[in-house]
């Protein structure tokens, strides 16, 4: 089961499981349709059944296989719909209705389930209470609430025609290979836009993804298939990840014929590009495009014949421009604003990827004539037949009335009421991070005009006492400002003759130094201690891969800033530890150990008879490590940390954190007695205490212990060939993205290893 990462508050796991059952949780009043029902579920979720309503993506209740829950609807209240939001599209489930007498009045199943949301019409009348149960694999619902008629759902067109239909890969491409083609399109000129992905990464990427939509104008729901990215570059295998030649397309002649746009946009055709899998793809589109058409092909639907089809090709022809302004967006050029969205995929901010200012496409196809212009996708067509068609035009600066000087009357007057200019402007913001279109203004007040007034004598005024000036005060500088850049950029210094390692850039800084000390047995030990401050939980990313490398050339291939030893995600090892997930995937929990939880710059520690799989899923947690043990926890060290299995002094590797976004990392050296013997555990904890970390915890150590950053390694292990030299990893945990990496083929500076 793939799941989400979102930072959370911390949790106090243990006393949530010991929460009642059966006790019933309200929703506050919604609004804007939806009723605020009651909730009851007989699983551990009833503690937290507010993620059913709290309109937030990635807080998610999950229901396995059998289990169900029931909402109580307010009292006389009449429910129209079912509106259901699914965290991962599910397979089927089951819905019952029951009046307030208790009798199942209607049941609804379905395994229809084409798009993440839905609603269910509520067709039976006075019911009170509705049951929803999981018929096959676990249901994970981002929401599900009742609502009225008058509720209208995030992607409003859902079912309707569209003008343009744009086919892509997978979630992200939308920005990375279209940049500011769709807000263009959908914001600037109103056009309906249905998008559909073949492949799809994990429910949280599409969460994501549905929100750099919406935020885009798109109103129809997106699509997204099961498939996964091919694991070869092969038809066969595009084929088997996504789908079968023959189904994909007539599922498209179909999808054509029901939506009718007169434009379609999607993929490079050509083969020998890195993205393979787009080829066969843009293959399906063109040929069913072309094909519905054909009165003889699918006959029991009406042909439609599209009047524009475009691939995506770097030579194309027709170059389109996403680097000017935006006025349904206060001026944002396109491609700024694809830049700006592109940090809702949380995950993918770390690496900074700029959008393109200028897409490219070809032609293939055409009923309207050849492009002449060679930058206007809607050149040719008829702007009349789309329904919500605009001409982008700036919005007006209103112009100020002008205020009329009175003339001077015998008797004084009150002074009237100063409105500041945009005390009478109202704005409405719009639901999302990024808010488009113009400000709504209110309208000026009209002048009532006033009595003539009596003459009588004018007084003498007194004077008006002068005001005192008020000093602005200067900003507070922010303490940690020093500790990074002021702007983009990398500044970066590996010092190994000095033992001192640093690296900044506007949202990360890391300062590693080399400790040399005596244990109290006379005995050396040397260990490397990284400050790492971040401004951005996206700073941070676990890493997981299919293949063991060295650690110097596991960073080259991530281009990871920095990274250290995870807790060795082999499968061999699983028996011996804790629960374990990794960028949303469950590994296993088959030891029981204790568990160290990483939620975005903010890290705790779990024990083992305190953890729940599906309360960290539904939390959003999405990534976990679990070698240990807890070395400090509540600002004191674990007082059974010498009770764990690797108690015995050996090279360790560790991290921890003094207060959010500031965490420790330290990496000790050892089994080597004349440069660095071993340290105990206590030893170990003891470090991280001393710099003030209220939370440390243990990771894989001996062999694997490693501490790199931008390429290099900097601790020592054995030479090659000796008993005990430097083990590869498959997982690590990895901070920041560069490319100023040399490539995995570059010989080392460093490689780890005493020569």
């Amino acid at each position: 089961m793939t799941r989400i990462f979102k930072p959370i508050l911390i949790i106090l796991l243990a006393a949530v499981l010991l929460l009642p059952a059966a006790v019933s949780s309200a929703a506050d009043e919604p609004g804007n349709g939806l009723l605020a029902c009651t909730y009851t579920t007989e699983t551990e979720a009833q503690s937290y059944v507010d993620h059913l309503y709290d309109g937030n993506a990635f807080t998610t209740l999950t229901l396995y296989r059998g289990e169900r829950i029931s909402m109580t609807l307010p009292d006389g209240a009449r429910a129209a719909n079912l509106f259901f939001h699914f965290f991962e599209k599910p397979d089927s489930f089951e819905v019952h209705f029951f009046d307030a007498d208790g009798q199942d009045l209607k049941r609804y199943w379905t395994n229809q389930i084409t798009g993440m949301q839905m609603l269910v019409p509520v067709e039976a009348e006075n019911i009170a209470r509705i049951e929803l149960t999981a018929t096959d694999r676990a249901l994970v619902l981002s929401e599900w609430t009742a609502c009225t008629e008058s509720f209208v759902p995030p992607f409003a067109d859902t079912g309707k025609e569209a003008d343009v239909l744009v086919v892509l890969n997978e979630p992200g491409d939308e920005l990375q290979l279209l940049g500011g083609v769709l807000a263009d399109l959908a914001l600037e000129h109103g056009l309906t836009v249905q998008v559909d992905y073949l492949t799809a990464k994990d429910g949280y990427h599409t969460q994501q993804c549905m929100e750099v939509l919406k935020a885009l104008g798109v109103t129809h729901l997106p699509f997204f298939g099961n498939g996964r990215a091919p694991r070869a570059q092969s038809r066969n295998a595009v084929y088997s990840a996504i789908g079968d030649y023959n189904a994909l397309l007539t599922r498209y002649i179909a999808r054509i014929r029901a939506l009718r746009p007169k434009l379609i946009l999607t993929l490079d055709p050509q083969w020998d590009r890195p993205r393979f899998a787009d080829a066969v793809i843009s293959e399906v589109l063109t040929t069913a495009a072309a094909d519905a058409a054909d009165e003889t092909r699918l006959p029991e639907t009406a042909p439609h014949t599209v009047e524009k089809v475009y691939v995506l090709d770097p030579d194309g022809a027709t170059i389109i421009d996403t680097d000017h302004p935006l006025y349904a967006c206060e001026g944002k050029h396109a491609s700024a604003y694809a830049d700006a969205l592109s940090a809702l995929y949380r995950e993918e901010r770390v690496y900074r990827r700029d959008m393109p200012d200028t897409v490219r496409f070809t032609l293939v196809s055409s009923t309207v004539g050849a492009d002449a212009q060679g930058g206007d996708l809607l050149e040719h067509l008829s702007t009349d037949r789309f329904a919500g068609y605009r001409v982008p035009t700036p919005t007006p600066v209103p112009t100020p009335e002008p205020t009329d000087t009175p003339e001077p009357t015998a008797t004084p007057t009150a002074k009237p009421t100063e409105v500041s200019a945009t005390a009478n402007a109202t704005q409405t913001p719009k639901r999302g991070l990024f808010s488009c279109g113009g400000t709504e203004q209110t309208p000026e007040p009209t002048d009532t005009p006033s009595p003539t007034p009596t003459p009588t004598a004018t007084p003498t005024p007194s004077p008006a006492p002068t005001a005192e000036p008020t000093a602005t005060p200067e900003p507070t500088p922010d303490p940690n400002d020093a500790y990074f850049l002021s702007e983009d950029g990398e500044q970066f210094e590996l010092n190994f003759d000095e033992g001192h390692w640093w690296y900044k850039n506007r949202v990360l800084s890391i300062d590693i130094v080399e400790v040399k000390t005596e244990l109290s047995e006379k005995r050396p030990v040397i260990y490397y201690v990284a400050d790492i401050r971040m401004r951005e939980y996206s700073s941070y990313r676990s890493g997981v891969r299919t293949q063991f490398l060295q650690p110097w050339r596991y960073v080259r291939t991530e281009q990871a800033v920095f990274a250290i030893t995870g807790d060795n995600l082999d499968r061999a090892e699983q028996n011996l530890k804790g629960l374990l997930l990794r960028k949303g995937v469950f590994y296993s929990n088959e030891g029981g150990a204790d568990t160290l939880i990483i939620d975005g710059m903010t890290m705790r520690v779990a024990h083992r008879s305190d953890l729940s799989l599906r309360l960290l899923l539904d939390h959003g947690v999405r990534d976990t490590y679990s070698f240990g043990p807890i070395l400090v926890e509540d600002g004191a060290i674990n007082p059974d940390a010498h009770k764990h299995r690797v108690e015995h002094p050996n090279p360790r590797c560790g991290i921890g954190m003094i207060e959010p976004g500031h965490w420790i990392a330290i990496v000790t050296d050892g089994r080597q007695s004349d440069y660095s013997y071993s340290i105990s555990l206590e030893t170990f904890a003891q470090l991280f205490l001393e710099r003030g970390c209220t939370v440390a915890y243990n990771l894989d150590g001996g062999s694997s212990a490693a501490m790199c950053i931008m390429g290099e390694q900097v601790n020592k292990h054995f030479a090659p060939g000796t008993a005990d030299c430097q083990r590869p990893w498959v997982d690590a945990i990895m901070l920041g993205y560069t490319e100023q990496l040399p490539s995995p083929e570059t010989p080392t500076k460093h490689d780890g290893y005493r020569h």
